[in-house]
């Protein structure tokens, strides 16, 4: 029953998500391809959520192991957003700067933590949890100290100072990330059976 709810909400956020979208302004520098980030933004703070999240839980398991099961079904969970938001930067930057530039901090630090990701999973392939609780930990130091160095540079290629974004402009946001949320939710409880 919570599952035919959440396919309910799904198709309701969605479509209240693409009909602001639609009606949202054009950004003054970017202009209509500035709406693919109401995509990004979702998969990118659900994929990265989950990151940490399974990390975390990787931490925990060398003491229990009832967490191991758990942390393997949000880093599974996440690959399907992560690669979502790969193919939606790939089209925003050709339809914004007409090709496709990986020479930005960010995206740099994206393929990085998608990239420990994939380690997660190996890692939980392995079935040794020591190992991967040593792992998780290093990740998360890692991935916050790349963060933070990302942060304090002043090479933002894509994401340009002058980009604002109004409250009409981020209500999209808000309900595509609940659509999502609702579709990560099913994905997850798949993986429970």
């Amino acid at each position: 029953m919570a599952e035919r709810r959440c396919v309910v909400a799904f198709f309701a956020f969605a479509s209240i998500a693409a009909v602001l979208a639609y009606l949202a302004p054009e950004e003054e520098f970017l202009g209509g391809s500035y709406k693919l980030l109401y995509l990004h933004l979702p998969l990118l703070y659900i994929s990265l959520g989950s990151l940490y999240i399974s990390a975390l839980l990787g931490i925990f398991s060398a003491r229990e192991e009832r967490y191991i099961g758990i942390s393997f079904k949000f880093a599974v969970t996440a690959l399907p957003f992560a690669l979502a938001n790969l193919v939606v930067i790939y089209f925003f930057e050709r339809a914004t700067w007409g090709a496709f530039i990986v020479s930005e901090p960010r995206f740099y630090f994206l393929a990085l933590s998608y990239g420990m990701l994939l380690l997660l999973l190996l890692l939980h392939s392995l079935k040794e949890r020591r190992l991967l609780a040593s792992v998780s930990a290093l990740l998360i130091a890692v991935n916050l100290a790349l963060y933070l160095r990302m942060r304090s540079l002043d090479t933002w290629q894509l994401h340009p100072g002058g980009v604002g974004m109004p409250l009409e402009m981020r209500l999209p946001v808000v309900f595509a990330l609940a659509a999502f949320l609702c579709l990560y939710y099913l994905i997850f409880k798949k993986l429970e059976r």
